[in-house]
């Protein structure tokens, strides 16, 4: 099953919070990101969240993905901080996360798969054609065209394929 998550959550003005466990000292995954507003780390697991990251203390990755329309899923620590990455949910990360709009690929795999499904009613217990020319049992998951398109967006998160 392929799931392709291509919502905005949060705006400029109301951003949302996420919590990151961190494994590294400099690098950090998080969800998909349009924009960020803060970085902030508990450095003591007091849960306050008292060093805040200026804008030069983190690069966003990967670089060249905005400029085709996809976000960013990455942080580095590359300034006067790192990430306390032996503290669980130790990073507070406020921002927009998501895509900023919903990508061709994901607009056209819909329509191809809601055709699919509208023309099931010509085949209601999974098998199309006739007696005359043959049958065809309809596979039940998803359309091959579909998992073609949607594949270049998909995150593995270290499973395997």
């Amino acid at each position: 099953m392929i799931i392709v998550a291509v919502y905005k959550d949060g705006t400029t003005a109301v951003p949302v919070i996420r919590y990151y466990t961190p494994t590294d000292y400099y690098i950090l995954p998080i969800d998909d990101f349009v924009s960020i507003n803060q970085i902030a780390t508990d450095d003591n697991f007091d849960q306050t969240y008292g060093t805040i990251f200026a804008a030069d203390d983190a690069m966003f990755e990967p670089v060249n993905n905005p400029s085709r329309g996809w976000p960013m899923s990455r942080l580095l620590a590359v300034g006067s901080y790192v990430f306390p990455f032996n503290l669980p949910q130790s990073v507070r990360v406020t921002g927009v996360f998501g895509w900023s709009a919903v990508p061709y690929e994901v607009k056209t795999a819909a329509k191809i798969q809601a055709s699919r499904l509208f023309l099931r009613n010509q085949s209601p217990f999974g098998i199309a054609g006739n007696t005359d020319m043959g049958t065809v049992r309809l596979a039940a998951k998803l359309d091959a065209d579909v998992e073609a398109l949607l594949r270049p967006l998909r995150k593995n998160n270290g499973l395997a394929v």
